[in-house]
């Protein structure tokens, strides 16, 4: 099967159809000389999510109209695939062009045993649970718990590669698949997030942090072995409202945060605005943020979401 390359646009809002549908000049499309004749374009979010007919929160999804993946039809090498973006950036119709990786970074290898046994209790290792520890700070669970807050009343989304949804530690018809997943390669990652946030309370294992949260949705960054994570996410923030939240256990393919992508970066805003709570990770690659090469990532401005590096 042909590698599928694609790109992610923002089609400028002149250039689409009352449907949502591009009109875009076909006169350009057919010269043999425009980057466009090599592209054909599917919307990156569901017309269930831009139409809003969810109804749980107030995401203004009509600041997501016009954006696309623009799938090329015949496969390109680097060189070739940059010379593209420039030749289409010099057109007038789109807000900006980025690439979408044929892969994600891969997460860390790990040596995985899948035999199921009783689990002793590791909750004692789990010392982030704690306050102020003399050497280091926690997050002071054990006080939140005390007062009986242990997630009640919020439902959390998180995107990552995959998940273990039948874990011993996690099984449940409120830990929800959202979306069938079609890589399974890295379900350990997920696992282990959900794992820490909400893993049982049962004296076995560790316990999640917010064990008793009404319902934790896991996301894939996948759909049939291709990365689509804006619609992915769309479908994720279809089931939040405000003061829920979203965990995006993701980064772009040299390891920086996950909305140095645009597309995700609109999204983002949106849900914020929206009062959704956004946490995501800075990403692997031990970028400067504050360098020259992020000066226009700097310049799109705080979109509210809660970065967490170290």
């Amino acid at each position: 099967m042909k590698k599928l390359q694609r790109l992610i646009v923002r089609v400028k809002s002149r250039y689409l159809l009352i449907n949502d549908g591009l009109s875009i000049n076909i006169k350009d499309c057919i010269r043999e000389d425009n980057p466009l004749k090599n592209l054909y374009f599917i919307p990156a979010m569901p017309d269930s999510f831009i139409r809003n007919n969810n109804k749980n929160n107030k995401v203004n999804t009509k600041s997501l109209v016009g954006i696309y993946y623009a799938c090329i039809k015949k496969e390109m090498n680097e060189e070739q695939l940059n010379a593209t973006i420039n030749a289409l950036s010099m057109l007038p119709y789109f807000d900006y062009i980025q690439k979408i990786p044929e892969t994600s970074p891969l997460p860390p290898a790990v040596s995985i045993n899948n035999t199921f046994c009783d689990s002793p209790n590791f909750t004692h290792y789990q010392d982030y649970k704690y306050g102020n520890r003399g050497h280091y700070y926690g997050i002071d669970m054990m006080y939140a718990w005390s007062l009986g807050i242990a997630g009640q009343g919020v439902r959390i989304a998180v995107i990552d590669w995959g998940f273990n949804f039948n874990h011993i530690a996690l099984k449940s018809a409120r830990f929800v698949e959202l979306i069938p997943l079609s890589k399974h390669e890295f379900d350990y990652h997920g696992t282990n997030v959900v794992g820490v946030l909400y893993a049982k309370n049962n004296e076995s294992g560790i316990t999640g942090m917010v064990y008793d949260a009404d319902v934790v949705y896991g996301v894939t960054e996948f759909t049939e072995g291709y990365s689509t994570r804006p619609t992915n996410i769309a479908i994720g923030l279809e089931q939040l409202r405000a003061g829920d939240v979203f965990l995006f256990e993701m980064q772009e393919y040299y390891g920086e945060p996950a909305d140095y992508n645009k597309a995700i970066w609109d999204m983002i805003k949106a849900a914020t605005d929206a009062g959704i709570i956004v946490v995501a990770t800075a990403g692997n690659g031990n970028w400067d943020l504050d360098s020259e090469q992020f000066a226009e990532y700097r310049s799109w401005g705080d979109n509210g979401v809660i970065m967490v590096g170290v």
